[in-house]
C-alpha cells in the first residue's frame, strides 16, 4: 500500500517539475522573442 502512494507522489511530483520546466522554457522564449524582437519594432 505503501508503495503504490510513494510512486503516485514521484509521479506528481515529476509532472510539477515538468510543467515548471515547460513554463520556464516558455518564459525564456518570450523573453528572447522580445529581445530579437524589439529592434524591428
Amino acid at each position: 500500500m505503501a508503495t503504490t502512494h510513494m510512486l503516485e507522489k514521484s509521479l506528481t511530483l515529476r509532472l510539477h517539475l515538468t510543467n515548471a520546466a515547460l513554463a520556464d522554457e516558455i518564459r525564456w522564449h518570450r523573453k528572447l522573442g522580445l529581445i530579437l524582437l524589439e529592434p524591428l519594432g
